[in-house]
């Protein structure tokens, strides 16, 4: 997936049956409205130190939209059935997220992670904040995503927005923290749309406490034990 603007990159490792001192040629080609594919570029895959052969290729000034390509072999080789790798690309406009929140400087992490505000460079998501007291339900209708940080206990007509939202398509994100209740979680309303009910609130503080660091994810741990 592309931003507007943004070049379409691709490199292609090529093992091709050809003399050892040859360098295949590689070609890029895009797929038109008629449904043929039309050669955009070309390069010769050349091989480094260890004789992997690649090719590398950049694609500028894509328009909206969904665009089908595939990188070739043109001259073939004695197998032809793998001559040629397909692509999907899709050019959009940046996701825009809203995220309800306590307060703006509750949500300042979550939004910069998302939508950096010192990067000099389009983002990939517009992120937009609403406190709960201003949580506006018809907002939803303009958004692909909305972002619920720890909630108190909410309205009924607001979990029925963001099971109407979840049903049509848009994406929840919901996190949990200390103003999560168990009476507000486990309501009918909320239910319909929280995966379970709360069982218990944790009455020591909360922090990452792994049993066992042996799995993939957490050997960069080992030296905090």
């Amino acid at each position: 997936v592309l931003l507007p603007g943004e070049s379409l990159r691709a490199e292609v490792t090529v093992d091709a049956l050809t003399q050892s001192d040859e360098s295949p040629l590689v070609e890029l080609l895009l797929e038109n409205e008629d449904g043929q594919f039309i050669k955009r570029d070309q390069r010769v895959a050349t091989a480094d130190a260890s004789g992997t052969r690649t090719a590398t290729f950049e694609l500028t000034g894509l328009p909206l939209g969904t665009h089908q390509g595939k990188v070739a072999l043109p001259g073939g080789d004695p197998l032809e059935m793998d001559d040629a790798r397909y692509f999907s690309v899709e050019v959009r406009q940046p996701a825009r997220v809203l995220i309800w929140a306590e307060s703006e400087s509750s949500a300042l992490f979550v939004r910069e992670a998302l939508s950096p505000s010192l990067l000099d460079q389009p983002t990939r998501f517009l992120c937009e904040v609403q406190t709960f007291a201003q949580a506006d339900v018809a907002a939803l209708a303009d958004v692909q995503a909305v972002i619920v940080l720890d909630p108190p206990p909410l309205a009924d007509p607001l979990w029925a927005a963001l099971l109407e939202f979840a049903e049509s398509g848009g994406g929840i994100a919901l996190g949990l923290g200390h103003n999560a209740e168990l009476s507000g979680m486990n309501s009918q309303a909320a239910q319909r749309l929280l995966p379970g009910p709360l069982k218990s609130r944790a009455r020591d503080a909360t922090y990452l406490r792994p049993r066992r660091l042996d799995h993939p994810q957490l050997p960069k741990l080992k030296d905090f034990e």
